[in-house]
C-alpha cells in the first residue's frame, strides 16, 4: 500500500473513530447534543433530535457509534501495519552493493525448468530460505507412461542447471514429490447404428 494510501486510510479511521466518540458524547451530555444537533440539522435537514433527545433512537446511535468506532479501529490499524516483505537472496556481492534475487523470480525459474522435462504434467514449487540456502521441494504429476524415478532425478538436475545457469545459485536440496500419476485417456471409438 502506498504512503499516501495508508494516510488517508488512517485519516479517515480517525475520523470514523472521532464521529463515534462524539456519538457517545452526545448520549451522555445533552447540552452538547442538542448544539451539534441543532448544527447537523442546518447541515443535513435531517430531524436527529429523535435519535439522541428522545428515547425512541438511542439503541439505535449506540449502535451506529460502536459500529464508527470498530471500523474506525479497523482503518488505522490496517494502515499502521507493516508490509510484508519479499524474501530474496544475494547471489552476488560487488564493490558498493549487491545483487540479490526474490523468491518470485526463483520460483519461476524453477517451476520453468521442472516443466520443460518430458513426462511432467504439472508442477508446483515450494521454495524456503534457510541459514544453508534454498530448499527447493516439487510436486509435480506425471504422464503414465515415465518412470517416476528416471524422471525425478531428471527433474532434480534440471532445476538445480537452471538456477546456477540463472541464477547463480546451488541449492541446498531439491526434492521431487510426484503427488500424482496421470491417466492416459483412451480415444473411445463409438459404434453407431
Amino acid at each position: 500500500m502506498s504512503a499516501l494510501r495508508r494516510v488517508l486510510l488512517s485519516l479517515w479511521g480517525l475520523v470514523c473513530a472521532g464521529a463515534a466518540v462524539l456519538m457517545a458524547v452526545m448520549l451522555v451530555n445533552s447540552s452538547v447534543a442538542a448544539s451539534v444537533i441543532n448544527f447537523l440539522d442546518k447541515c443535513f435537514l435531517y430531524n436527529m433530535r429523535q435519535a439522541f433527545i428522545e428515547e425512541s433512537g438511542i439503541w439505535l446511535a449506540i449502535i451506529i457509534g460502536l459500529v464508527l468506532l470498530a471500523f474506525g479501529i479497523f482503518c488505522v490499524v490496517v494502515a499502521l501495519m507493516p508490509k510484508p516483505v519479499e524474501k530474496k537472496l544475494r547471489v552476488a556481492t560487488v564493490e558498493g552493493g549487491a545483487v540479490d534475487i526474490g523468491l518470485t523470480a526463483l520460483y519461476n525459474i524453477v517451476k520453468k525448468a521442472a516443466a520443460s522435462t518430458q513426462g511432467v504434467k504439472s508442477v508446483e514449487p515450494d521454495l524456503q530460505v534457510k541459514n544453508n540456502g534454498l530448499h527447493v521441494e516439487l510436486n509435480i504429476i506425471l504422464d503414465s507412461e515415465h518412470s517416476v524415478p528416471q524422471v525425478g532425478n531428471i527433474v532434480s538436475d534440471e532445476v538445480k542447471n537452471q538456477l546456477e545457469a540463472m541464477a547463480g545459485i546451488v541449492p541446498a536440496d531439491v526434492r521431487v514429490v510426484v503427488t500424482e500419476v496421470a491417466e492416459q485417456k483412451e480415444e473411445g471409438v463409438t459404434i453407431g447404428n
